[in-house]
């Protein structure tokens, strides 16, 4: 049995509506209808889940993945994004740029009492202060390139 079949039988069992099922899951309504008719309209082709889709699926209704998965067919299509961003040395320069600002608005007394409760920072505190606030550049930099690499480039890596 294909997601798609399995998706529409569930959902008569209990009666539920697409909306209903979408919700549970934490997906769209036009999502679980691509997936019920196993077709993506933007181009046409078979859709082909990721594992995390899966694993959505499989937790709302209460179900092992593994348990889950078994259940469907084997030649089920489980797309696995693999997409792991790294910084280059553009996004390192930006890095290192952002946080030398964050840095010199940090020598204004004002902007220190801001940041360290009202005290005077030592030396030490302010180096674990700028590695903390590299580490969040850092972090924040790989979590915009996951989120916002169209597709396309995401398979070429």
């Amino acid at each position: 049995m294909k997601l798609g079949e399995w998706i529409k039988q569930y959902r008569a069992e209990r009666k539920l509506s697409m909306q209903d099922f979408a919700d549970m899951c934490g997906f769209s309504k036009a999502y679980i209808g691509q997936l019920e008719k196993g077709i993506n309209p933007s181009t046409g082709k078979p859709i082909s889940p990721t594992i995390q889709t899966f694993n959505k699926i499989a937790v709302a209704v209460g179900m092992d993945l593994d348990k889950f998965l078994n259940m469907l067919d084997t030649d089920q299509k489980v797309t696995v994004n693999n997409f792991t961003p790294t910084l280059n040395e553009r996004d390192e320069r930006d890095i290192q740029v952002r946080l030398q600002n964050i840095l010199d608005d940090m020598t204004n007394d004002d902007t220190v009492a801001l940041y360290n409760g009202g005290e005077p920072m030592d030396p030490e505190t302010r180096e674990l202060m700028k590695a903390s606030l590299e580490n969040a550049l850092r972090i924040s930099k790989l979590t915009a390139k996951k989120k916002f690499t169209p597709k396309k480039y995401k398979d070429k890596k």
